[in-house]
Order: structure tokens, then sequence, then C-alpha cells
């Protein structure tokens, strides 16, 4: 974007008291240097449209969560092996990686269109290509009293649980064992049993990785191993701690683990119906707003024009109802003692499939939102 004026990088004019070159040939080699810039980015671009050709049928890449699609290139192996994940590189892989990506899935993709890549460029441009001017040490600590994960773009407790339950209650089978033992003890110390951000054992959780860093995420995840096994005696399977040399396991393993990911595990598609259970919601809330302010003359024109969210009201509700018998389920898997943790594993994995094979047509669903609404409004900002 600008000049190569660093002092000592060119002899000569601008950098150097010999003169060796002019400044013409001070400038062309800056042009050489961008070109070659450009070039290098240019193969990465190319590289991801070939790969995103080669994964975008596949169900693994569709079932992945959005901050993995985005965040790595994701080769899966098949079978039930963890596949490969290689991470971008910060801003030139926003550049290179991610535009031509997100741009390729709003082509491609029926339930992608411009208004999901105009919010991951936003928080491309908010995270990775500008300042947070928020002071580093107290950064994690405005996420969690702000209840945002300000990494994967979502709340950290989910908002139906932080509404109703108690902060020492926030966790669920997958929340760090020792976060909920420190949220415990720091309970019983007076004048913090209102400080809800630092009893809450998902929000400490969060603060402890933000602020520990990679190392600290490895030394937490043996930590819950220790603290299950030894102290608790809690169930390891489907969590972070249940690591080994097994296919099922050792894409949790510290350090090696941050090399692969297991595909079976999925949430792609659970995270696309909680968004469009937002969507709904929302669409929901603003029609009675509307509709008690303006009349339902003007109530029935709105929810004319956002047909396919009202259609799908009656399906998400069936949808959340067998999501929540597969919660209830799920959680009795966990605490069942008279399973081995592989039997556990073996029957946790058919229901990873069962979840993934029913939410599979949300896809549709969201695909005929999208398609109600016009360029303009996903372009402009207009989420229903």
């Amino acid at each position: 974007m600008g000049r190569l004026d660093a002092p000592g990088l060119f002899p000569g004019s601008g950098g150097g008291a010999l003169g060796a070159i002019s400044e013409e040939q001070r400038m062309n080699n800056e042009w050489a240097r961008r070109a070659t810039v450009f070039g290098r980015g240019s193969l990465i671009m190319l590289a991801t449209g070939i790969y995103y050709a080669m994964v975008h049928d596949d169900e693994e890449y569709k079932n992945a969560r959005e901050d993995m699609k985005n965040q790595w290139w994701l080769i899966p192996l098949g079978g039930d092996r963890p596949g490969i994940k290689i991470p971008i590189p910060f801003e030139v892989g926003t550049i290179y990686k991610i535009i031509p990506e997100q741009l390729m899935r709003a082509y491609f993709e029926d339930e992608h269109d411009l208004r999901d890549v105009r919010h991951e460029m936003r928080r491309q441009i908010a995270e990775s290509l500008m300042f947070d001017l928020r002071p580093q040490l107290i950064r994690p600590m405005i996420d969690a009293f702000t209840n945002r994960d300000a990494y994967q773009r979502d709340e950290i407790v989910p908002s139906w649980m932080e509404d109703t339950v108690a902060s020492t209650e926030h966790y669920t089978p997958y929340t760090n064992r020792f976060a909920r033992l420190m949220g415990d003890t720091l309970d019983k110390i007076p004048f913090l049993q209102n400080v809800d951000f630092l009893t809450d054992p998902m929000k400490l959780e969060y603060m402890m990785r933000q602020y520990t860093g990679t190392l600290g995420a490895y030394a937490m995840a043996v930590t819950d191993r220790v603290t299950r096994q030894l102290i608790t005696k809690d169930n390891i399977v489907g969590t972070a701690a249940d690591f080994g040399f097994s296919n099922r396991t050792w894409s949790n393993l510290p350090a090696l683990g941050d090399l692969f990911y297991d595909p079976q595990k999925g949430g792609g598609y659970q995270e696309d119906f909680y968004e469009l259970v937002e969507d709904v919601d929302k669409f929901i809330t603003t029609l009675g707003q509307i509709e008690e302010n303006r009349g339902h003359a003007e109530g029935r024109k709105y929810e004319e024009e956002h047909k396919a969210l009202a259609d799908a009201k009656a399906r998400l509700q069936y949808f959340e109802r067998r999501m929540k018998h597969y919660r209830t389920e799920r959680d009795r898997l966990f605490e069942r003692t008279d399973l081995s943790d592989e039997d556990k594993r073996r029957q946790l994995f058919r229901m990873f499939e069962t979840r993934d094979d029913m939410l599979a047509e949300v896809v549709n669903i969201m695909a005929d939102v999208r398609e109600e609404r016009s360029v303009l409004e996903a372009v402009l900002g207009t989420d229903i």
C-alpha cells in the first residue's frame, strides 16, 4: 500500500549513503516485491478454490462449524479417522482464503448468502485487520461480563441458561470440571457471591483459556482429566479431557490434537439450527410488536414479507423437541456407570449421526429463508 522506505533497506537514495542504485531502480524493486506478494497470494487463492471445489459437497465439510471452516483448511481422511486441519495465515488468510471461500459459498450454497458473507467480513475486520482498543489485561473479563465469546461470535452461556439458572450451575457435561470446582469455591467467599461472571463455571473456563493461551489450554485439558478421574469420578467421554491414541480420541490430545479434528463430531448443522431459531424468535417478537403498535393488518403484511420464517416456525418447534430429547439421552449416557468408556464413545457417536441426520433438514429450511431475501437486504444488513 505504501513505500518500502525502511532505513538501510536499499542502498542509495532514501536508504543509504552509498548511492548504489537510482530512485528509478528502487521503485522498480518495490513494484517487483508487490508483484511477488500478489503472485503468492494468488497461489493461496487458487489453492482455496481447488480446495473448496473438492470438499464443498462433502458431508464432513458441510457439517463443520463456521469457525472451523474459516480458520482452517479441513482435509478429511475418511472412515472414522480424524481429519487434518491446516491453520490459515491470519491477515493474509483473511484476504486470500476467507474472502474467496465466502464468496464461493454464497454462489454455490443455497443456505449461505451475502448476509453470511457480510457477517464474516465484519468479524474479520474487527478481529484480524483492526486493533482491539480494549486493554488485554481486562478484555477476557469484559467478554465474560457481557457474555460474549469474541472468537466464536456466540454467547459464552446460552441466554436461556443465564436467565433462569444460578450462575454456579452454568455448566454442561462438556464444561471443565476444574472450572466448576473453582466457581463453587469462589461462591463461598464473601462479596463474590453476587459477582456472576466470577462464579460462573462456563465464564471462568473462557477467561482461563483467554488468559493462559495455548499452553494454558493444554494444562486445562490435563487438569480436567485428573480432576474427573481422581477427584470427582466424573464422565470423561465426549469432553476435552477424553484424549488418547485411538481414532476416537487422538484429536483431543494436547499439542498433537491441534493438527487434527474429528469430523464425526460435526456441530455445523446444530450451529445452523440454533442460528435459525434465533432468527425465528426475533421474527416472532418483531411481529408481535408490529401488531401491538400498528395493528393486525401491518402484522399480516410483515408476516407475508417473511413467509419462509413464518413457515419455518412449526418445523423448528418439532426439531427443538427432538433436540431436547437428544440432550436428555446424551446426559443420561454420560451418567451411566455400567458402560465402559469405549462403549459410551460408540453410543455417543451413533447419537451424533442420528442428530446430524435429523438436522440436515435444517439446511433446506435455511435455503428457503435465504431465498426470500433480496440481494439488497442481505448486503445492507437486514437480519430478518
